[in-house]
């Protein structure tokens, strides 16, 4: 993992130095781990699934590379496999990503760009909260935790209007966010441990060269 980031910052630093253009600024967003057409379920998620941060993009001709740094949280629900019963953890998560991501601009006109990116979401949980249900009363479920470090990959098609930019993509988890844990004796299996995440986000470039 410290070579990938090390040869992520490489690749940075050589477009950061041979780069034609570029823009830096904040940006907003929603984020969800499930798709949904209610708005009843977007207004509450929202409120639950704010995301913020700052991004960077650096351009050398039609290609383009885009570190950011977004804050957001995740929730996600576990089945676990004790003995014969079935508890549910719930885990809630305070999270920062750290998205490089690699594009081409296929549209460049003046006032209106338009691009495809791809690249890897290094994800750092800051905070983790649990909540159990169904738990024998032996099991401590302050003790079972995810890694506070994950890996993702992300696709997404972004266009700009003017200085306005606007993301929309998928996270799709590389590395599990929990593995087996042994509490209490018991065999803690956890079940669909990648953390998927649908996002958009717009941003402003308050400036750029």
């Amino acid at each position: 993992m410290k070579k990938s980031l090390l040869l992520v910052a490489i690749v940075m630093m050589a477009v950061a130095v041979n780069a034609q253009t570029f823009a830096i600024g904040p940006k907003v967003g929603y984020q969800t781990q499930t798709l949904s057409a209610s708005g009843a379920d977007v207004e509450s998620g929202f409120k639950n699934n704010f995301t913020a941060g700052l991004f960077t993009r650096f351009g050398i001709s039609k290609f383009i590379i885009q570190p950011e740094i977004l804050y957001f949280r995740t929730g996600q629900v576990f089945k676990l496999g004790i003995e014969d019963n079935s508890p549910k953890l719930t885990l809630s998560r305070v999270n920062i990503g750290v998205p490089v991501m690699l594009g081409y601009k296929f549209i460049d006109l003046k006032v209106f760009k338009m691009r495809a990116t791809v690249g890897p979401v290094f994800n750092f949980a800051v905070s983790q909260d649990n909540d159990k249900e169904g738990f024998p009363d032996n099991i401590d479920v302050e003790k079972i935790t995810g890694k506070d470090f994950s890996v993702n990959g992300m696709v997404s098609l972004g266009f700009d209007v003017l200085f306005l930019t606007v993301d929309v993509g998928y996270s799709f988890g590389l590395s599990n966010i929990m593995g087996d844990q042994k509490i209490n004796g018991y065999d803690v299996d956890v079940k669909e441990s990648r953390q998927n995440i649908f996002m958009v986000t717009i941003g402003a470039k308050i400036f750029s060269l």
